[in-house]
């Protein structure tokens, strides 16, 4: 199980500023179910964590069924299967609304439930098509780009951050494996713009200016780590980051529901809170959650239905997205590491994620390639991340 050490809470220096944008944005714009969104979103969900995992079933191309469900519709708890039922269980007792994808003792196959709207004006049902921003699941995907180019010789594990950014203090000591494991000493806090980022270039800068290299080479989590890692890619490959993104990750696996936080369509499916119930409320929301995983550079910028997500866990895991000859690289076996976004353990990974009132929780094995994944819009993270591992015991064993 994952240590307690993981859970990433960014520090509470700007709860008032927050607060009072939050009150003079609801005096604006309005409405009680604006305000309820407001005090939902930043005084019940203000947590920001992550880590990342993986899963798997036969092949990259395995469907992902809701059967004997449909997901068109509020899936009917009567015509659960056993291996549904008792997920559904664990997630009723929870109160949680989202979706669960995990295999079984039996197969690899995965079995998918779902509880609860996407949309409550719309009544449209959260399923395997529903976006929901990945957060920081996403570092396992700059781990695999950045495996690829230490496979191809453009740098090691061992090479150190002042090749690339020579101002930062301590650079000549800080290398590419501490920036993946969280023991640069660079920290960051709990800041973010006031609209979104608009360039990969101004998400990078974002993250230089609002970092802090400590010169203790410990672990402590910060996503400006991974920001530094995917400025890195740009500068070594000479393409942006989601350039890299769309090269090794979306187009090998034929991914047409996955985006990045400024591509997103004009209407997206993805998953709102179900206290969401106006439009303004929603479009309002929309652009808060853009604005904040706009600063989370190459470790959450992306919206991504569990389906595609799916894909890749699976590509991870079976060699595909990895050559098989790299995978105990990319998931080193032993005592507890944290490497390449997701915490491992002889051969066990977990991953958790939150982003305003999103949270999300991994929990797997390498060698049986048995895997859950939960995603939700409500709930806490702690409660996700036990909801996971109980999720992943109670069905694959």
């Amino acid at each position: 199980m994952a240590n307690r050490r993981e859970t990433y809470h960014r520090s509470n220096n700007h709860r008032p500023r927050r607060a009072l944008i939050s009150i003079l944005l609801v005096a604006v714009l309005g409405g009680g179910a604006l305000g309820s969104y407001f005090f939902h979103a930043y005084h019940q969900n203000q947590t920001k964590q992550t880590t990342a995992t993986k899963k798997q079933p036969s092949s990259t191309d395995a469907h992902i069924k809701a059967a004997p469900n449909t997901s068109k519709v509020l899936q009917d708890p009567k015509n659960d299967t056993p291996a549904q039922h008792k997920l559904r269980e664990i997630i009723n007792k929870q109160k949680l609304n989202g979706i669960v994808i995990s295999t079984t003792v039996n197969s690899n196959e995965p079995v998918i439930v779902t509880n609860g709207y996407s949309n409550v004006l719309t009544k449209t049902v959260i399923d395997e098509h529903t976006l929901f921003p990945i957060s920081s699941f996403q570092k396992m995907y700059t781990g695999i780009i950045l495996d690829h180019l230490i496979a191809d010789g453009k740098l090691s594990l061992d090479t150190r951050l002042k090749k690339f950014y020579p101002d930062i203090r301590f650079a000549d000591r800080i290398s590419i494996q501490n920036l993946l494991s969280h023991t640069s000493g660079i920290q960051s806090g709990d800041i973010f713009p006031v609209s979104p980022l608009g360039s990969e270039e101004s998400q990078l800068s974002f993250n230089e200016h609002i970092l802090k290299s400590t010169g203790i080479f410990k672990w402590s989590y910060s996503s400006a780590n991974y920001a530094l890692l995917a400025g890195i890619i740009t500068k070594i490959t000479g393409k942006s980051y989601q350039a890299n993104v769309e090269q090794y990750i979306i187009q090998p696996l034929g991914l047409k529901e996955t985006y990045f936080y400024n591509k997103l369509p004009a209407n997206p499916n993805i998953a709102y809170p179900e206290n969401l119930n106006t439009v303004l409320a929603q479009k309002v929301y929309l652009t808060d959650i853009r604005r904040i995983v706009s600063a989370d550079y190459g470790s959450g910028d992306i919206f991504q239905s569990t389906s595609d997500f799916y894909k890749v866990l699976v590509a991870t895991e079976n060699g595909t997205l990895i050559p098989k000859n790299r995978l105990e690289d990319f998931f080193p076996a032993g005592s507890r590491a944290y490497t390449n976004g997701m915490y491992i353990q002889y051969g066990l990974i977990h991953a958790a994620a939150a982003n305003l009132s999103y949270y999300g929780s991994y929990y797997g094995n390498t060698k049986s390639l048995k895997n859950t994944v939960i995603l939700t819009t409500n709930g806490s993270l702690q409660t996700i991340r036990v909801a996971s591992v109980d999720l992943y015991h109670v069905i694959n064993h």
